[in-house]
């Protein structure tokens, strides 16, 4: 969407209501269980890159987090690479300004 020859970016909002009763308990579990095997975390100039080892199940769970993610907060930019022969998975959360806040908070960095 543009307005005044600008780009305008979704809003800095977290809308949770948009999942259902069902995908917002597999949101929780898919969510708690990517933060017990989380491996590393790399900060970047725009969010956070979140390393996890890459067997087939956690490349499926951080796929099926990212489409919940997606629907309550349209304002990531999510990357999803894995790295040949390093049994590396990587998952970056990018941003506009004020989303590494948000995601320290969100992901417990700071704890």
């Amino acid at each position: 969407m543009q307005k005044d020859n600008k780009i305008m970016e979704s809003a800095f909002v977290c809308n949770m209501s948009v999942l259902d009763d069902v995908q917002r308990e597999r949101y929780k579990e898919i969510t708690a269980k990517l933060n017990a095997e989380r491996q590393s975390v790399k900060e970047l100039s725009d969010g956070y890159a979140f390393r996890f080892k890459a067997e087939s199940q956690l490349i499926q769970d951080v796929a099926e987090f990212i489409v919940y993610e997606r629907l309550c907060c349209p304002f990531f930019d999510f990357e999803l690479a894995v790295e040949q022969d390093s049994n590396r998975l990587w998952l970056r959360l990018r941003g506009q300004e004020g989303i590494k806040e948000f995601i320290r908070y969100e992901f417990m960095l700071d704890e």
